[in-house]
């Protein structure tokens, strides 16, 4: 991988602590409108300025996050982009990427325009994030377009995709119908099962419409997770996660403390070592203060 490019270095301070809480987002943290409430965050806040050690673990990008986490003082870095980025959440700085290898990018670019397919690519230029577009090929694409102008995403750009190679490519988004979206997947996979981690789901804002994502391999909340223990001199005893969803059953092998919102998908309730509130009751944030009344 390349290394990030940044005016200094900064070194996280090893935990002084044991314990270390990581969240999902939606609808593990976050409330049924997608919002932290003020308890949450008011909580949060006095609980971190104590010296609780919290982050979250989330395929949303730092500029989703930073907006949704206004007023929320995070002193470690977030696991964002479903792991292919570890990031400081005020400043934007990139303690880890973990982006495509060059002669993958360019050979999967060429994959996808021999199938007709023109992908969205979200790079990182060694200064800052970026996510190009070159057609707006469907309805899902113009979607997805129209609402990232709407966010005033700044990351967003127009421009021939084969230009921006050169940078490190995180991530490769192809946005069509299932059924094609499922053809072209096998195809990666077939070539590229050893390089690339592929997820493909539907947007549920835009029915009928489905993403494929393809990052690296490594690039997974529980490489992230990992790497963030490592620097915190923590172990899986000292861990414990908080999910919803079944892409949370990954993260949970990983933790002795395994703990399920209420609302969660019952197939992750099952590997849960304890369910309690739901995300609509801020249930991880009360979890948390039951168990760290000290701080």
């Amino acid at each position: 991988m390349k290394g990030v490019k940044i005016e200094r270095k900064r070194k996280m301070e090893r935990s002084k602590r044991n314990a270390l809480y990581i969240s999902g987002l939606d609808g593990t943290l976050l409330n049924n409108k997608s919002q932290l409430s003020e308890y949450a965050c008011y909580e949060l806040n006095k609980l971190i300025q104590n010296g609780l050690l919290f982050t979250i673990a989330t395929a949303r990008s730092i500029f989703s996050i930073q907006h949704i986490f206004q007023g929320l003082s995070l002193k470690l870095p977030i696991i964002e982009f479903g792991g292919a980025f570890i990031t400081d959440l005020q400043t934007g700085y990139h303690h880890k990427i973990l982006d495509i290898e060059a002669s993958t990018s360019e050979s999967l670019y060429y994959l996808l325009t021999q199938n007709s397919v023109s992908p969205l690519v979200t790079s990182f230029n060694g200064t800052e994030d970026s996510l190009y577009y070159e057609n707006i090929s469907n309805e899902g694409v113009n979607w997805y377009i129209i609402n990232r102008e709407r966010e005033k995403d700044m990351r967003l750009r127009r421009s021939q995709i084969k230009k921006v190679l050169n940078e490190q490519v995180i991530c490769f988004t192809v946005i069509d119908r299932y059924t094609r979206l499922k053809e072209l997947s096998e195809k990666i996979l077939d070539k590229y099962s050893n390089e690339l981690l592929i997820h493909l789901k539907e947007n549920p804002f835009s029915k009928g419409w489905f993403w494929l994502t393809i990052l690296d391999k490594k690039a997974t909340r529980e490489h992230a997770i990992r790497w963030l223990m490592n620097e915190l001199g923590v172990d899986s005893k000292e861990l414990t996660i908080f999910g919803s969803k079944t892409s949370d059953l990954d993260t949970f092998k990983m933790s002795k403390n395994r703990i399920a919102v209420s609302n969660a998908n019952p197939k992750l309730k099952e590997f849960a070592t304890e369910i309690i509130g739901t995300n609509d009751e801020d249930g991880v944030v009360k979890y948390i203060k039951e168990h760290e009344r000290d701080l």
